[in-house]
């Protein structure tokens, strides 16, 4: 479940409720972590679930996203700033 098409149709099934009880913000994270991974229709529909909640909470979804990305044992950090998504590699922690 680790690549970015794999993201992107998590999603899409908690976008649009199918299987699951729908749930845009849980979407809009997947469909972050799939955009930051390179998955262009990850960065569409992050924009369509971002629309459809209209004042949402993008910290949240960030906070999400890095969740996922831990769960699925990626050591990165997705960031989401001024419509811009990007992609950075966790530092180590200093001893």
């Amino acid at each position: 479940m680790g690549s970015a098409h794999g993201a992107q149709g998590v999603g899409v099934l908690l976008m649009l409720g199918q299987g699951v009880d729908k749930n845009v913000p849980e979407a809009a994270a997947w469909f972050l972590f799939a955009a930051a991974r390179g998955n262009p229709a990850g960065e569409q529909n992050l924009i369509a679930a971002l629309d459809e909640m209209g004042d949402a909470d993008e910290q949240a979804i960030v906070k999400k996203a890095n969740e996922i990305a831990d769960e699925l044992g990626f050591e990165i950090n997705v960031v989401f700033e001024n419509d811009e998504i990007q992609l950075e590699e966790r530092e180590e922690p200093s001893a």
